[in-house]
């Protein structure tokens, strides 16, 4: 590590969370950097069906195991695929472990914008027009979060990057919610 700075995770979610590319620079540019990231948002749910298979949730723990490891790896199949075609596979690594460390952003902005809403409803606002609000904000952060990822550390076009975030939440959306929507179909 000879004239490298350690890195600092929270400095670098923390960056890109408020729009600072340079925040890139934190995260590591390989696999094991991806797969460094996916750990702790995977352990949770697998620490949670456990304690749902102790207390005789049964196969149900199990498929919404599954169903939450599609959500997490889904975008990052269709971002890999995409950043292949697009000649941006060398950068992905980098993009996938940022991704993934920057989604622990989302709920600490969810509660700020709770925080926002509870005051705007304390000066008069109505309770669904805060709900609204609340929704459709953090939405529109999260949506933001991974554009800007995809436009920063993928190194893409504005538009191109708003193609792949629609496609990797399309591909999520899908995997996820597709197996259910199909049995409800097919009843």
């Amino acid at each position: 590590m000879s004239g490298s700075r350690p890195r600092n995770l929270l400095r670098g979610i923390a960056r890109i969370a408020t729009g600072r590319a340079d925040g890139l620079e934190e995260f590591g540019t390989g696999m094991d950097a991806v797969a460094a990231s996916l750990l702790p948002l995977a352990v949770l749910p697998a620490v949670g069906t456990l304690i749902s298979l102790l207390n005789g949730a049964g196969w149900l723990a199990i498929r919404d195991l599954f169903v939450v490891a599609c959500a997490l790896l889904a975008p990052l199949v269709a971002s890999h695929a995409l950043a292949r075609v697009w000649g941006r596979e060398a950068l992905w690594p980098r993009f996938a472990a940022a991704f993934n460390w920057c989604q622990w952003a989302i709920p600490i902005v969810a509660l700020l914008v709770l925080f926002a809403a509870a005051l705007l409803v304390l000066a008069g606002l109505p309770t669904e027009t805060a709900g609204v609000l609340v929704v459709f904000g953090l939405l529109g952060y999260a949506l933001w979060l991974h554009w800007f990822l995809a436009r920063a550390a993928l190194r893409l076009a504005g538009l191109s990057a708003a193609a792949m975030v629609a496609i990797m939440n399309l591909a999520t959306l899908f995997c996820v919610a597709g197996p259910r929507l199909l049995t409800l179909a097919l009843a």
